[in-house]
């Protein structure tokens, strides 16, 4: 919709009206890499006016990927996150998220109870336990991708913490965590859960839910890409 165009704040408040008289409209909302290059201070305020303007509507999808948020830019969506009760899919990805950003995500979306995908990789997490609250609150997530978080030896209790919330929802279909870096004892511990359903395990591009049970060899092949972290 916006996304790949450098907002500053007069363009902003010129949008602002335009977005709210047809928010109700709207199911699919694409505000990714639409503040880039902005002095930080201009862009939480052209994110602030966004989801104010934005705030109720009755939007499926909402992709706010490659905007550098961190937990400010998290927070200056906050009303918007706040009211989208009917989100289903949530785009989050280069968004510069960290363990307080995820934390804020979780926080701010409780009442999303429709939501069943959630792109949220490439960032360098300090550990996904953070991550965990908020899977286990979205009754109908069944897609979480995790890909290329930089989760490093704090990262094997939050794996496994997530490990854990994921074999326990009904219905869940995919956990995409390839390329994360956690401890050699984390990627055992990973490996051992999911040895029960491999099926939840893989790239939310590529594996099919459909598709048979993949046998262990399989599994060790999927883990294959999880790098150990060898700084101790």
């Amino acid at each position: 919709m916006y996304c790949n165009r450098s907002f500053g704040l007069g363009a902003a408040r010129v949008a602002e009206p335009i977005l709210a008289s047809l928010k109700h409209q709207l199911k699919l909302v694409d505000l990714s890499d639409f503040v880039a290059g902005r002095p930080e201070v201009e862009a939480l305020d052209v994110m602030d006016l966004f989801s104010n303007a934005l705030q109720g509507s009755n939007l499926s999808s909402l992709n706010l990927s490659d905007n550098a948020l961190g937990e400010k830019g998290v927070r200056a969506f906050g009303t918007l996150l706040k009211s989208l009760s009917s989100l289903e899919e949530l785009y989050l990805m280069n968004d510069g998220i960290s363990k307080e950003a995820a934390q804020a995500v979780s926080e701010l979306i409780p009442s999303t109870e429709k939501l069943k995908v959630h792109h949220f990789h490439n960032y360098s997490l300090e550990a996904d336990s953070a991550i965990a609250p908020c899977v286990a609150a979205k009754l109908d997530l069944n897609k979480l991708n995790l890909s290329e978080n930089e989760l490093k030896d704090e990262g094997r209790d939050g794996a496994v913490a997530l490990a854990d919330v994921v074999m326990k929802k009904e219905g869940f279909m995919l956990l995409n965590i390839d390329g994360d870096i956690i401890s050699e004892e984390g990627i055992e511990e990973v490996r051992e859960i999911f040895k029960k359903k491999p099926e939840l395990l893989g790239d939310l591009d590529e594996n099919d839910p459909d598709e048979e049970d993949e046998e262990d060899d399989e599994l060790e092949s999927k883990l294959k890409n999880l790098e150990v972290n060898e700084d101790d």
